[in-house]
Order: structure tokens, then sequence, then C-alpha cells
């Protein structure tokens, strides 16, 4: 009897499980995955699980690095420089520099080291994702390509969209034989849908160049023909409802049509739902088709060449670099900017009497606002992420990664306090530099031996 598993993560884990084979418990899976190699994830589990894995791996190595040098270098430092007394969170701070000390230049050598570390494991980690994109984009030429393209336009002229289209993309495609649009307003619009799809099917399988009835039987490819019977439905659901066995057809057709780029436009949501779920369950291979409602954006298919390789390579690392840059400047700028006004801080002009109230309040302010704004970050990568499975049609990716996040909010807990001592530095630095340049050049004059 097959196992029944009532949840994504579960099924996920056991794919892990019985194709990479790890052994032991699979919650211990997140350290273990340092020793996967990349090609057999992709090739075992597909191109999701390895974004999700290098991801994971991304965040433990920064957090390792940064965790090795806080407790073996930094916290020494300090000790020794006769600041033992103060709390952990300062003593473990790159920024809090203590006053004619001598080690200011291990300070300034360590901020800039771990500042390499971070933005060198990115870009190793990404650039592999990169290179199996490629190769995924790139196996099967016919169907695997999605790309989104979203502007179309104001339409002004009042011109029929499928015409708007058609135009924007040949522009791109070049090719006039390459491209089908599909535009489902309502279910009484499949009829039409079904003659265009058997017409053009007719002809690009007839051996004549000639016009051939599209309801012919004599076509060369039986099962690419779509057959429709009339709906005396008055309503969108109830015609889904009556029509639902012949919207499977059309599923299948467009899934399994002979061309290079299908484009479907939905205006009805319930349509759209049914169409998608229809195409995921029929579709051999995964289905590669995209339906968007409310004609707000289009997808296509098999648009990646060969020449626009290195573009997207570039593009892609650019987003990863600004995305990057948000998760470090984003949330310790608001973190700075809220602790000038927490009570407890010198520029602060609310003083509480309580000590104790006074830290719990600098505690939260150095932790929990920086663990939320993370998450926040961490859920906006989650949309990004999101979108791109949806437009390479990969829909187990979206649940996976989803579970993992939640499974690393713990681990984040520790990860942030890293981390913010590490921004926090940077930024109190720079602010020394700026307000005492003198000073800082001088210390820096005596540091050296």
């Amino acid at each position: 009897k097959a196992t029944k598993y009532f949840n994504r993560r579960d099924a996920f884990f056991s794919t892990v499980n019985k194709k990479i084979r790890v052994a032991g418990d699979s919650k211990y899976w997140i350290f273990r995955s340092f020793f996967w190699k990349s090609e057999e994830v992709f090739d075992n589990l597909g191109l999701d699980s390895l974004i999700l894995l290098k991801s994971t791996k991304l965040f433990l190595s920064i957090s390792l690095v940064v965790s090795i040098i806080t407790l073996v270098i930094l916290l020494p430092v300090h000790i020794i420089s006769g600041q033992s007394n103060h709390t952990l969170l300062i003593m473990t701070s790159f920024s809090v520099i203590p006053e004619k000390s001598n080690f200011l230049w291990l300070h300034l050598i360590l901020i800039y080291f771990v500042t390499f570390i971070v933005y060198a494991a990115l870009y190793h980690e990404w650039k592999d994702v990169v290179k199996f994109r490629q190769k995924y984009f790139l196996a099967d030429s016919v169907s695997a390509c999605s790309l989104l393209f979203s502007d179309l336009g104001n339409n002004s002229d009042n011109e029929s969209w499928e015409e708007v289209i058609k135009e924007k993309m040949l522009k791109i495609v070049g090719h006039s034989d390459l491209l089908l649009v599909y535009v489902l307003k309502d279910v009484t619009c499949i009829k039409e849908l079904i003659k265009e799809h058997n017409r053009l099917v007719s002809r690009r399988y007839s051996s004549e160049d000639q016009e051939v009835d599209p309801f012919n039987s004599n076509l060369t490819n039986d099962r690419a023909r779509i057959y429709y019977n009339e709906s005396e439905s008055s309503t969108a659901d109830e015609a889904i409802s009556k029509n639902y066995s012949k919207l499977i057809v059309v599923a299948r057709a467009v899934a399994e049509t002979p061309l290079n780029a299908v484009i479907v436009i939905v205006s009805n949501v319930a349509l759209s739902q049914t169409f998608r779920c229809t195409s995921l369950s029929l579709s051999k291979n995964h289905v590669r088709v995209s339906v968007l409602p409310e004609q707000t954006a289009i997808i296509w298919r098999n648009l990646v060449l060969n020449k626009n390789i290195k573009k997207f390579n570039t593009g892609l690392i650019m987003v990863l670099t600004v995305i990057a840059i948000l998760f470090w400047a984003v949330p310790f700028t608001g973190v700075a900017a809220i602790t000038k006004i927490l009570p407890g801080s010198k520029e602060s002009s609310i003083h509480i009497e309580s000590k104790g109230l006074s830290i719990f309040i600098q505690f939260i302010s150095n932790t929990l606002i920086p663990l939320i704004l993370i998450q926040l970050i961490l859920y906006l990568e989650h949309l990004i992420f999101k979108k791109l499975s949806t437009y390479e049609n990969h829909v187990s990716y979206v649940a996976a990664e989803f579970s993992i996040l939640k499974k690393m909010c713990v681990f984040n807990a520790i990860n942030t306090f890293f981390i913010y001592t590490i921004s926090s530095s940077i930024l109190e630095f720079a602010q020394q530099i700026i307000e005492k340049p003198i000073r800082i050049t001088i210390a820096l004059a005596s540091a050296i031996p």
C-alpha cells in the first residue's frame, strides 16, 4: 500500500531521503545539505529544490563564519582591552571600539573581511543556481522555457487584444508561425478556440499547402483535434460545470500543441483556476501553459535563446544583488532609527527610571525588531520565488520553500544576533569617520607598530 502524505513538507523530506539517500532522521537534513552535490540535487529533485537548498546553505554559511569570528576573535579582544563589563551584545559588536584601543586596526580588518565573505558566499551559491537554471532552460527546447511579459500597454486605440499581443510578440519572436494566442473571455469562447486550434493543426500536419476542413477526420495527428458540443448553459459557472470534460480536452490540446509559443489569456477567474488545475492534472510534462486572469499579463514559452543567456545571467545576478543589499540595509537602518527615539538611548527625550525596563526595551530593539524585519525580507524573497515557480510551472517549490522559511524562523533568531552586530558596526564606524575624521586618523596611525 502506497504511503500517503498529509502535508507537502513530509512528502518533500521523504523524496530527499529516497532519491538522495539521506541517512537518519529527515529533520537533520538542513545540516547535511552542506555535503550534497548540486548535480545530484538537480538531477533527482529538480531546480526548485536546488534553489531552496542553496538558499539555506547560504544563510548557514554566513552565520557560521560570523559566529566563529565573533566568539574566537572579537570576544577575546574586548576582554583583553578591559571592556569585559559590557553586555554580550556590545562585546560582540564590531562598532564598539574602546577608547585608546590598540586593536582599532583589527576591528577594521574584521569588518571588511566579514563583508567580503558574505558577498563571496552569495556570489558562489547564486552563480551555481544560475548555471543550473540555464541547464534547466536548455534541457528541453520545445517546452521548458518560460518568461514573463507583463506590460501590454493601454491599448488606447481599442484594437483587438489578440492583434495587440501578436504585434508585441512578433517583435520578439520574429516568426508568425511560432505563435498561437488563445483568449478565453468566457466558456462560450471555447468553441472559437477549438476551431482555431484545429485549423492550425490541420495546416501544420497537412501534406498539401491548402486549407483543410478543421473538422475533417483525415488528420495526421488525431489526438491534437478537439471536439466541442454547443452548451445551453446561461451562466459561466454552469457552463464550466457542464463543459468540464471539454475543458479537459482543451487543456490537454493546448499543452500538446505543436507550436513553439502558446499564450492563454483568461478573463474569468473561475475559468482560469479550472483550466490551470486541468492542465496540471493532465499534462504529461507537468504543464507547459500558464493561465493568468484579467488580461494583466501573459506567459510565453521557448523564447530563451542562446544569445540572451548572458543577458539573463547578468540580469538575474543584478536582481539578487539588490535583494542582498536590501537584506543588509533595510532591517538595520530601521533599527538604528528606532533606537534613537527609544527610552535609554542618549538621543531620546524619553527616560525611564526603571533600569530593568530600560534594558528590556533595548533588548527588544536590538533583537526582536531586526528579526521581524528580516522575516519580512525573507517573505518578499518567498514571493519572488513563488512568482518564478509560477512562470516555470514548479508548483511544488512554493509549498516546500515556504515550509523551510517557517523552519528557519527559529534559526534566524540566532542568525539575527550576529548579523545585526556586523551591520550596525558598519553604520556606526561610518558615522565615526564622518564626525571625527581627525581622531580616527590619529588612532589608526598610533595603532601601527
